[in-house]
């Protein structure tokens, strides 16, 4: 795999030019090698990233739930408002859950990744990718069942963009597991904490 970023040369594109995450998370979903480096190399700060991005698309996330209303499942003006409180603050709050658990659960030499402007860029992908998802979901319902595998694919993504990520051969894999876990878990581990409230 590692071949293909090293085939892939991003002076090829406009030499100045720094890209949003609005263009670079689609060209991870569809082309990871070039995505992960286009992130690495050209893309935004993470704290421009969180705020022109992450935060518009939890708060779409939130708001993609009353496209419910639209589909005849009995749901309730109120129950689709609190919910789409719910997941806003899931992957919101999730990216800084999983950045805090990825700094924890690291190996020692590694624990300076999450802090890193490219290791936030990756997290924030990760958590980016499972909204994406829930909006997509909300609006297309009834293929719900293939939608519970898409998850999958954001493991994918996040094994790619490892590659990148400068650890030592021996502690690569559990590196990889520990943000596989954390980034997948952090949404979770929020609704599950908002679940003794509602």
């Amino acid at each position: 795999m590692k071949e293909d970023f090293e085939n892939y040369n991003i002076e090829d594109e406009d030499d100045a030019k720094h890209y949003t995450m609005w263009s670079i998370v689609p060209r991870i979903m569809t082309t990871p090698a070039s995505g992960w480096l286009m992130a690495r190399d050209r893309g935004p700060t993470a704290e421009m990233a969180t705020l022109r991005f992450l935060l518009p698309l939890s708060l779409l996330s939130g708001a993609s739930d009353f496209l419910s209303l639209l589909y005849p499942l009995q749901n309730t003006f109120q129950g689709v408002l609190v919910g789409g409180v719910i997941n806003f603050f899931s992957f919101f709050l999730g990216y800084y859950i999983a950045l805090v658990l990825a700094r924890l659960f690291l190996p020692k030499e590694g624990r300076e990744f999450p802090t890193s402007n490219y290791g936030r860029l990756l997290t924030m992908t990760g958590i980016a990718t499972l909204a994406i998802f829930h909006i997509v979901s909300m609006a297309l319902p009834m293929l719900d069942f293939i939608f519970e595998f898409l998850p999958l694919w954001t493991l994918f993504l996040i094994y790619r963009g490892m590659h990148l990520a400068e650890f030592k051969t021996d502690k690569s894999f559990y590196a990889l597991g520990v943000m596989c876990v954390t980034v997948i878990c952090s949404p979770m581990l929020v609704l599950w904490i908002f679940s003794f409230f509602t």
